[in-house]
């Protein structure tokens, strides 16, 4: 069964990316729940969020965080951080968002 994460080419890449996928998904969850409990209950939104965001990740195959990843050198060989063209990962992402809506 295909899903849109192989068709955008987001999947989890390697184990650095994944430990980086894992660590951005827990302290953002942390986060949330501890202030949420110390600062204010608004704060638990947070860890909702991320929830949900992990629960349609698992469904449809696609997840920002390894989105984002995927365009940054985290977890790729030296060949594939060669092939880059020297572009930082804001250039990187924003010239792919053209590309994906069609702008010039």
């Amino acid at each position: 069964m295909k899903n849109l994460g192989d068709e955008c080419g987001c999947r989890p890449g390697s184990d650095e990316e994944l430990r980086v996928h894992d660590g951005i998904a827990g302290g953002l969850v942390a986060i949330g729940a501890l202030a949420g409990i110390f600062i204010k209950p608004a704060f638990g939104w947070l860890a909702a969020g991320v929830g949900l965001l992990m629960v349609q990740s698992a469904i449809t195959g696609f997840c920002p965080v390894h989105y984002a990843l995927s365009k940054t050198k985290v977890g790729k060989s030296p060949a594939q951080k060669a092939s880059m063209d020297g572009k930082d990962a804001v250039t990187k992402l924003s010239e792919d968002a053209k590309d994906f809506l069609g702008a010039k």
